[in-house]
């Protein structure tokens, strides 16, 4: 609406590393009265956005208004729909249609942006939101399962080695500033400890409300031996498919990673290319970067 300040991370944001940027956002959501979601496949593949999408409305509970862009086709439609940016939009909010095939003209162009500007006057000037809102039981069981996925010291993790192999260790510190952790592996192996927060994993059972089509996951997939140590090889993956059957949802996907790109489980006799109907509790997801940095700032 005219006269309505917004807040907007392209135009705000004044930091090029992963720790100031993340912050800052997290202030601009944290400030936000209502978060306007230009939502896409696109948006959804995005792990930056999901972040975003995730922290505002799982852990900070702010109500939002969505708006599907892109390219309208059905295909695209089901997959964020379907994905953990879609799993998390408010129930019964139906989504402002604004995609190519639907804003053809200046005329329809406007009546989306009157429809928007009306939803916006309804919710933040009509109905106010006040500070220390009440969120339900389903709300905050979302948030502390967000939360629960982010790393601590000490806490049991999976992480990234060499050449895309993840193996179970412990947190031995976190730095900040470079948002790198320490770890202390299972097995003796001294080498290959400071791993980037995006490659290091709570070694607790996933939830099924935080995985959705795109969702990037550790995966089980061939055995590994160090000494007297042995156990699984954890692989970087992306779910594809997911089904339900009797109220369990099981879990598809591929590898993220290829031979070209150093996978070196691609030249063992038990690689396989994907991976087929795996439970939640054999898949591991990464840190929210911005709930992360939420974590460690009062420590």
């Amino acid at each position: 609406m005219i006269g309505e300040r917004v807040w907007l991370d392209i135009e705000q944001l004044n930091s090029v590393d992963d720790s100031g940027m993340f912050g800052q956002i997290a202030d601009g959501l944290k400030e936000s009265s209502i978060v306007l979601m230009c939502v896409s496949r696109e948006y959804t593949n995005s792990q930056n956005c999901q972040m975003e999408a995730n922290f505002a409305l799982r852990s900070l509970h702010k109500k939002a208004i969505v708006l599907e862009v892109g390219s309208g086709l059905p295909g695209d439609r089901n997959d964020w729909m379907r994905s953990s940016v879609g799993m998390v939009l408010p129930p019964g909010e139906k989504p402002y249609v604004f995609t190519a095939d639907v804003a053809d003209s200046s005329e329809k162009y406007f009546e989306t942006i009157q429809k928007i500007c009306d939803r916006l006057k309804e919710t933040v000037l009509l109905e106010p939101i006040e500070s220390g809102t009440k969120v339900s039981s389903e709300e905050e069981s979302s948030s502390n399962s967000l939360r629960a996925s982010v790393p601590m010291v000490g806490d049991a993790v999976v992480a990234h080695y060499a050449a895309w192999q993840f193996f179970p260790a412990k947190v031995a510190s976190f730095d900040k500033g470079s948002m790198k952790y320490t770890v202390d592996w299972d097995d003796p192996d001294p080498s290959c400890r400071v791993q980037p927060y995006h490659l290091v994993a709570v070694n607790i059972t996933a939830t099924d409300d935080l995985i959705g089509i795109g969702s990037s996951i550790l995966f089980k997939q061939g055995v590994y031996r160090f000494g007297d140590s042995t156990g699984d090889v954890w692989n970087l993956g992306e779910i594809t498919d997911i089904v339900e059957e009797d109220g369990v949802k099981y879990y598809s996907g591929k590898h993220s990673k290829t031979a070209a790109d150093g996978l070196a489980v691609a030249a063992w006799p038990s690689y396989r290319p994907t991976f087929e109907r795996s439970r939640s509790h054999d898949l591991r997801l990464f840190p929210n970067a911005i709930e992360m940095l939420q974590a460690y700032k009062n420590l």
